[in-house]
């Protein structure tokens, strides 16, 4: 009796076990179940986050300080359009040119604060932050579009330190040619110019300015017609789309005809702050494009404005004042003190990027 008691125990028992595993293993296949359905919803879940982020819109503001018809302002609405097109509309960007959102002297703080996503960023206007930069507003500094633009492309790596320590991201930097335009002649046998009062680019242009002899005036190139009209100023330089459209010719119509190459009087960078924030496909897209555009389009476009702007001076008594070979030579050994100065002001670093300059205008 007592052993048949001992047995039915140990079926009990065993039944009991049978059970157990039964609803462990129940348990364990309802538990990869739900992991699986969990870790499906979550797939589901990041996957729609993903292509909201990719299909949400992006809205830009990009500011600029030339005129509407400056070839600086023409690249920023070709670069617009080419990037809302790829984009398919995703990006929308809003340009605004002329200083009408942020004045000149302004940029450079507005866009590292990331009140703007982009700028047209001139170095000129800020010496103490990009001094390196401001190397570019030296004459002569190149020839042609060719060769300025393939200075640009070498000394890039150099400068690219400068916008990234004020906290923006470079786009491209643009070369413009650059002339000096005067209220009366100048006297082309004496690189002389005591007594004028000249508003210079900035940087160098500005030491050259004043090895020269003269005295020098800080004003934006649309306050210039007032100023050369009332004789606050004598002379000016500036680009030849900046001459002609703001009307310079009528008031300084003496051209002083160096065909001197400024291999960045434009630059444009982008917020760093924004930039981290657009995803990388957007910033492949905006990087590609500036790029493409320039290399593709801006460089003869803008070659064609100069011809034109400067035709268009001419016919309305410009004054060409040209140089014989003979006569830039003097200019030129002029200018070597200004060169020379640079590098000691700038450090290796100068010296890197002058000696680049002067083996493009071998």
């Amino acid at each position: 009796m007592i052993e048949k008691m001992r047995i039915l125990g140990l079926k009990i028992e065993s039944k009991k076990l049978k059970i157990k595993k039964r609803r462990d293993i129940a348990m364990k296949k309802i538990t990869l179940k739900v992991g699986v359905g969990i870790f499906v919803c979550l797939m589901v879940v990041f996957s729609s986050m993903i292509g909201h982020a990719q299909s949400q819109k992006i809205t830009m503001k990009w500011a600029g300080l030339n005129a509407p018809t400056h070839p600086g302002t023409t690249i920023m609405f070709k670069v617009k359009e080419a990037i809302e097109n790829r984009t398919g509309g995703r990006v929308n960007i809003e340009v605004f040119s002329a200083g009408s959102l942020i004045p000149g002297r302004e940029m450079l703080e507005a866009c590292r604060a990331g009140l703007v996503d982009a700028a047209e960023v001139i170095p000129a206007y800020f010496p103490g932050q990009m001094p390196l930069s401001n190397m570019a507003y030296m004459i002569p500094l190149a020839n042609n579009y060719d060769q300025s633009y393939a200075v640009l492309k070498e000394v890039r790596p150099l400068v690219e330190e400068e916008y990234t320590a004020n906290g923006l991201k470079l786009l491209v930097l643009m070369p413009f040619r650059h002339e000096l335009y005067f209220r009366k002649p100048i006297n082309l046998d004496v690189p002389d110019w005591s007594g004028l009062k000249f508003r210079p680019l900035g940087g160098l242009a500005k030491v050259m300015a004043k090895d020269l002899g003269a005295g020098c005036v800080s004003m934006s190139s649309s306050e210039a017609g007032v100023a050369l009209a009332t004789r606050v100023i004598d002379g000016i330089g500036t680009s030849l789309s900046s001459y002609y459209y703001l009307g310079l010719h009528e008031h300084a119509p003496y051209v002083f005809v160096t065909n001197s190459m400024i291999a960045m009087l434009n630059s444009y960078a982008f917020s760093v702050k924004k930039w981290k924030a657009l995803p990388k496909d957007v910033q492949n897209i905006v990087s590609e494009e500036w790029t493409r555009i320039m290399d593709e389009w801006f460089l003869e476009y803008n070659r064609n404005e100069d011809d034109k702007c400067l035709n268009m001076a001419k016919k309305e008594g410009a004054v060409m004042m040209v140089p014989t070979d003979s006569q830039m030579k003097i200019w030129r050994e002029k200018m070597k003190s200004t060169w020379a100065m640079f590098p000691k002001k700038v450090g290796p670093k100068g010296q890197q990027y002058l000696d680049i300059v002067k083996r493009h205008l071998k």
